[in-house]
């Protein structure tokens, strides 16, 4: 699901679904992936759903592991936006999980609670990041600034600090150093940045 795509095939005019009318269903966009060619259509704006983009056209599919094909599976309405807390959120990631108590019977006549939670895991973060464009916010904190891929790249001119989710890849010829123990990793795809 992508909350966002282009209007062009450059990709240099960005149209947010939440931005978008009855009438914009028909048009054909273009996938926010620069190496994918799927036909992207508007989705959900009468109502039953949050709007949204997709290539529901079989003809014009997602290239194989686009991030923005069916392996995305954030779904707005299945989470709490208002109590989402990004550094939390990997803090809690961090720290050994408690034991829970579940009841012996389930009160099941709770009436006026959401049954919806925020997003908690690393693949949930980063399937709603993918699904926005950088420059969004989710719960007022930028989509860029928790997403570290070729598209934030310009929002770390002088390095990445704090909770970050960072896309990577191997670092060519020295992926691992065995005397040190080490995962060697770059990132984006400029490999401005290693880490290990």
């Amino acid at each position: 699901m992508a909350m966002y795509v282009y209007k062009d095939s450059r990709r240099t005019i960005e149209f947010l679904a939440e931005d978008a009318l009855k009438q914009d269903m028909v048009i054909r966009y273009y996938c926010p992936n620069p190496n994918c060619n799927a036909h992207m259509y508007l989705c959900g704006v009468d109502g039953l759903s949050t709007a949204h983009f997709s290539a529901n056209r079989q003809a014009f599919p997602h290239i194989e592991k686009c991030d923005y094909g069916t392996s995305n599976g954030f779904k707005p309405d299945n989470s709490d936006e208002n109590s989402f807390d990004f550094e939390m959120a990997l803090e809690n990631m961090l720290n050994p999980t408690k034991a829970t108590k579940k009841d012996k019977l389930p009160n099941t006549h709770k009436t006026g609670e959401s049954n919806l939670k925020p997003l908690r895991t690393i693949r949930q973060i980063y399937d709603m990041c993918i699904a926005h464009s950088c420059t969004q916010t989710y719960n007022n904190k930028v989509i860029g600034k928790m997403l570290l891929d070729d598209r934030s790249e310009y929002m770390y001119p002088k390095g990445v600090f704090g909770y970050r989710i960072i896309k990577s890849k191997p670092k060519t010829g020295g992926f691992y150093n065995t005397n040190e123990k080490e995962i060697h990793l770059v990132a984006p795809s400029s490999e401005k940045y290693e880490f290990f």
